[in-house]
């Protein structure tokens, strides 16, 4: 999801500004706001962007952000370049599936308020158990050979340990040398059906 088909900074930069205006807080940088996006879970990604804030204080701070993603998610939310064209391509001849480290509920506002909820037939969000034990649980919902598409390093690694191929995109929130152990790589997501029907 984030960083793969969806830009999560398109609406968590706004979002963490006006909560910390509203509580007189010293907000984190663009860089770090971006740095941590998809590499922690979602109470320890507020932790680390504000460790020096009081657990009552970033409590308030969660729910701000919270509410603003809720409201703002529609109008400021987007998709990367290429995503709907090329889930549409996808969907006409495989089946697809999402593998999140958000939690249902976040997971599927995002999904629906892009308008590509249509496409996934399984879901996989974020329940306790890491990106290896969700793919596993996919591969016994739907024993068909399997793609990881992802940006970070977790997906490339989740994607060796349950022995499918991973396609890692260059876009999202992860480095090339995160991706370096990845099967293929792309620049634009219109590349993903072509290496997809080669394969």
């Amino acid at each position: 999801m984030d960083g793969t088909i969806f830009k999560t900074h398109s609406v968590i930069e706004a979002a963490i500004y006006s909560a910390c205006h509203d509580l007189s807080l010293q907000p984190p940088s663009t860089k770090d706001i971006r740095d941590r996006l998809g590499k922690l879970e979602f109470s320890e990604y507020y932790a680390s962007l504000f460790s020096n804030v009081p657990p009552d204080t970033l409590d308030r701070l969660i729910k701000l952000v919270t509410k603003s993603l809720e409201t703002n998610l529609s109008t400021h939310g987007q998709l990367y370049d290429g995503v709907l064209n090329g889930l549409n391509i996808l969907a006409q001849h495989h089946t697809l599936a999402i593998c999140t480290n958000g939690k249902a509920h976040q997971q599927d506002k995002k999904l629906i308020a892009m308008g590509i909820d249509k496409y996934f037939t399984y879901k996989a969000p974020y329940d306790g158990t890491d990106k290896t034990a969700r793919i596993n649980k996919l591969k016994a919902l739907c024993p068909l050979d399997s793609i990881m598409i992802g940006d970070m390093s977790t997906d490339i690694e989740a994607a060796k340990q349950t022995h499918i191929l991973s396609i890692g995109v260059l876009w999202g929130y992860g480095t090339p040398k995160d991706l370096s152990n990845a099967d293929y790589l792309v620049e634009r997501f219109d590349q993903i059906p072509t290496i997809i029907d080669s394969i």
